[in-house]
């Protein structure tokens, strides 16, 4: 759908979002991770046991955020009280007011893989006020991972051992979260220099 290209998604790569559900007249809101094979499914793994899981189930729609403001992701967690919603106009569902953009979806699959749900969902409606940038954890887990290399050779080896296998780690959520992009490119450079 050209609304994604708009929004700037690439295919295969894991973006934080805000998913907003209702029931019952109340609201919930949870950070999570979707992504798109195709510009035309959005794809998300949500945990049974979560009021989002059980609540979209239910209902069989929901709304994705796009929020540059990461504080916003915070609240969803912490502070719940503090965020403020508008009814979406096509699915019964919320929106954050403080979204740059948000994706009204109805789910169009249901996967069972233990744990977790795989819902997979086609976009009913969709708003842009403004262009978000989008959160996806390569680029930060790149950063940290440079950092972590740059101290290396001034800690001790069990220091030295700890920072590699965070490297590593950080390794393999990039390429899960950011496949063929330059941040995994970047993280197995250092990888291959130790």
């Amino acid at each position: 759908m050209e609304i994604l290209r708009e929004l700037g998604l690439r295919k295969n790569w894991v973006y934080e979002t805000i998913i907003t559900t209702s029931r019952d007249g109340r609201v919930n809101a949870a950070p999570m991770g979707i992504w798109t094979d195709d510009f035309e499914i959005i794809s998300l793994d949500v945990y049974k046991t979560t009021v989002t899981c059980g609540n979209i189930l239910q209902k069989g729609e929901f709304v994705i955020n796009f929020l540059t403001d990461i504080e916003m992701f915070y609240k969803s967690i912490f502070n719940k009280s503090k965020l403020e919603f508008e009814k979406a106009g096509n699915v019964d569902s919320f929106y954050l007011k403080s979204a740059d953009a948000f994706l009204e979806m109805r789910v169009v699959g249901i996967k069972d893989l233990g744990d977790r749900t795989r819902i997979t969902s086609k976009i009913i409606n969709s708003e842009i006020r403004k262009k978000p940038r989008l959160v996806n954890r390569a680029e930060y887990l790149a950063l940290e991972s440079l950092i972590a290399y740059s101290k290396l050779l001034s800690v001790s080896k069990r220091d030295g051992e700890f920072l590699e296998e965070k490297i590593k780690e950080n390794y393999r959520v990039i390429c899960k979260s950011a496949p063929e992009s330059e941040f995994q490119k970047l993280v197995r450079k250092l990888l291959e220099f130790r």
